[in-house]
């Protein structure tokens, strides 16, 4: 062998290996492609309802409270296994139509109730009696084995100490007594006001009633004929008696004496 000929074969050797390799890390490359695919499309599928919102529940020490979960989808929730978490704590269990309490984190023990009648219309209520400071957070409804994806969503229950004084409730109570306060005295004034127009309307019609009287008696007085001496004239309403069924008249009696 020439070493013509060897340096020719040591050249196509080193292309077919160059070729070879590059083949190599195209595969691994594809390889590497594949599984990031799937790694996101498990990712995505994973994590399908995760929480977009965040409702938030107010409670105080002491308070039951209602913790909801309502799915877009209408689903029968009944035949399905679900579970209300905190974080990593395990609050409810829900599984072959029935509850796990034993799975339950011993903080949330006999405190909690799932209501099976609203799962059936894919809606998850969850009931926690006497919520103290330490069940605050955000918690969160699952429902695995929901095709491939897992549907979740999340609530903030925030609970307060119920010794904290609130400056609005007190505000309000002292504006309502003091309302109450303006109202009581205009009404006073108007009552009052009320009773002055009566007096003064009872003795207008009194004056007219006795000055209509004696402005008659002057007038048959004035046609009876002349006297000597003072005329006096006396008014006296006599009750004069009528015949059966007829009411009592009143009369005027004119006395006319000479001094």
């Amino acid at each position: 062998m020439t070493v013509v000929s060897w340096c020719h074969r040591h050249i196509q050797n080193q292309r077919f290996s160059t070729v070879f390799s590059s083949t190599r890390l195209f595969a691994k490359m594809k390889t590497l492609i594949s599984l990031a695919v799937i790694w996101v499309t498990l990712a995505t599928a994973t994590t399908q309802g995760a929480c977009h919102s965040t409702p938030q529940v107010a409670a105080r020490v002491g308070d039951d409270v209602i913790l909801q979960c309502r799915f877009d989808a209408p689903l029968n929730l009944s035949t399905r296994t679900s579970d209300w978490r905190r974080d990593k704590q395990v609050v409810h269990v829900y599984r072959n139509r029935m509850d796990y309490p034993d799975a339950q984190d011993p903080q949330f023990k006999g405190r909690t109730a799932l209501s099976h009648e609203d799962l059936s219309s894919g809606v998850m209520t969850l009931q926690i009696v006497s919520v103290q400071l330490g069940d605050s957070g955000i918690y969160s409804c699952n429902v695995p084995n929901v095709g491939d994806s897992v549907l979740s969503q999340c609530v903030m229950l925030t609970v307060t100490n119920t010794t904290e004084v609130r400056p609005t409730t007190t505000r309000s109570q002292e504006e309502d007594e003091r309302t109450k306060s303006e109202v009581d005295n205009t009404v006073g004034a108007v009552v009052w006001v009320c009773v002055l127009v009566g007096v003064l309307v009872g003795a207008g019609l009194l004056f007219l009633v006795k000055r209509r009287k004696s402005l008659r008696c002057w007038r048959k007085v004035r046609k009876a004929p002349a006297v000597e001496g003072a005329i006096i004239c006396h008014m006296q309403t006599l009750m004069k008696p009528s015949g059966a069924g007829d009411q009592n008249q009143d009369v005027t009696q004119i006395t006319l004496s000479n001094k």
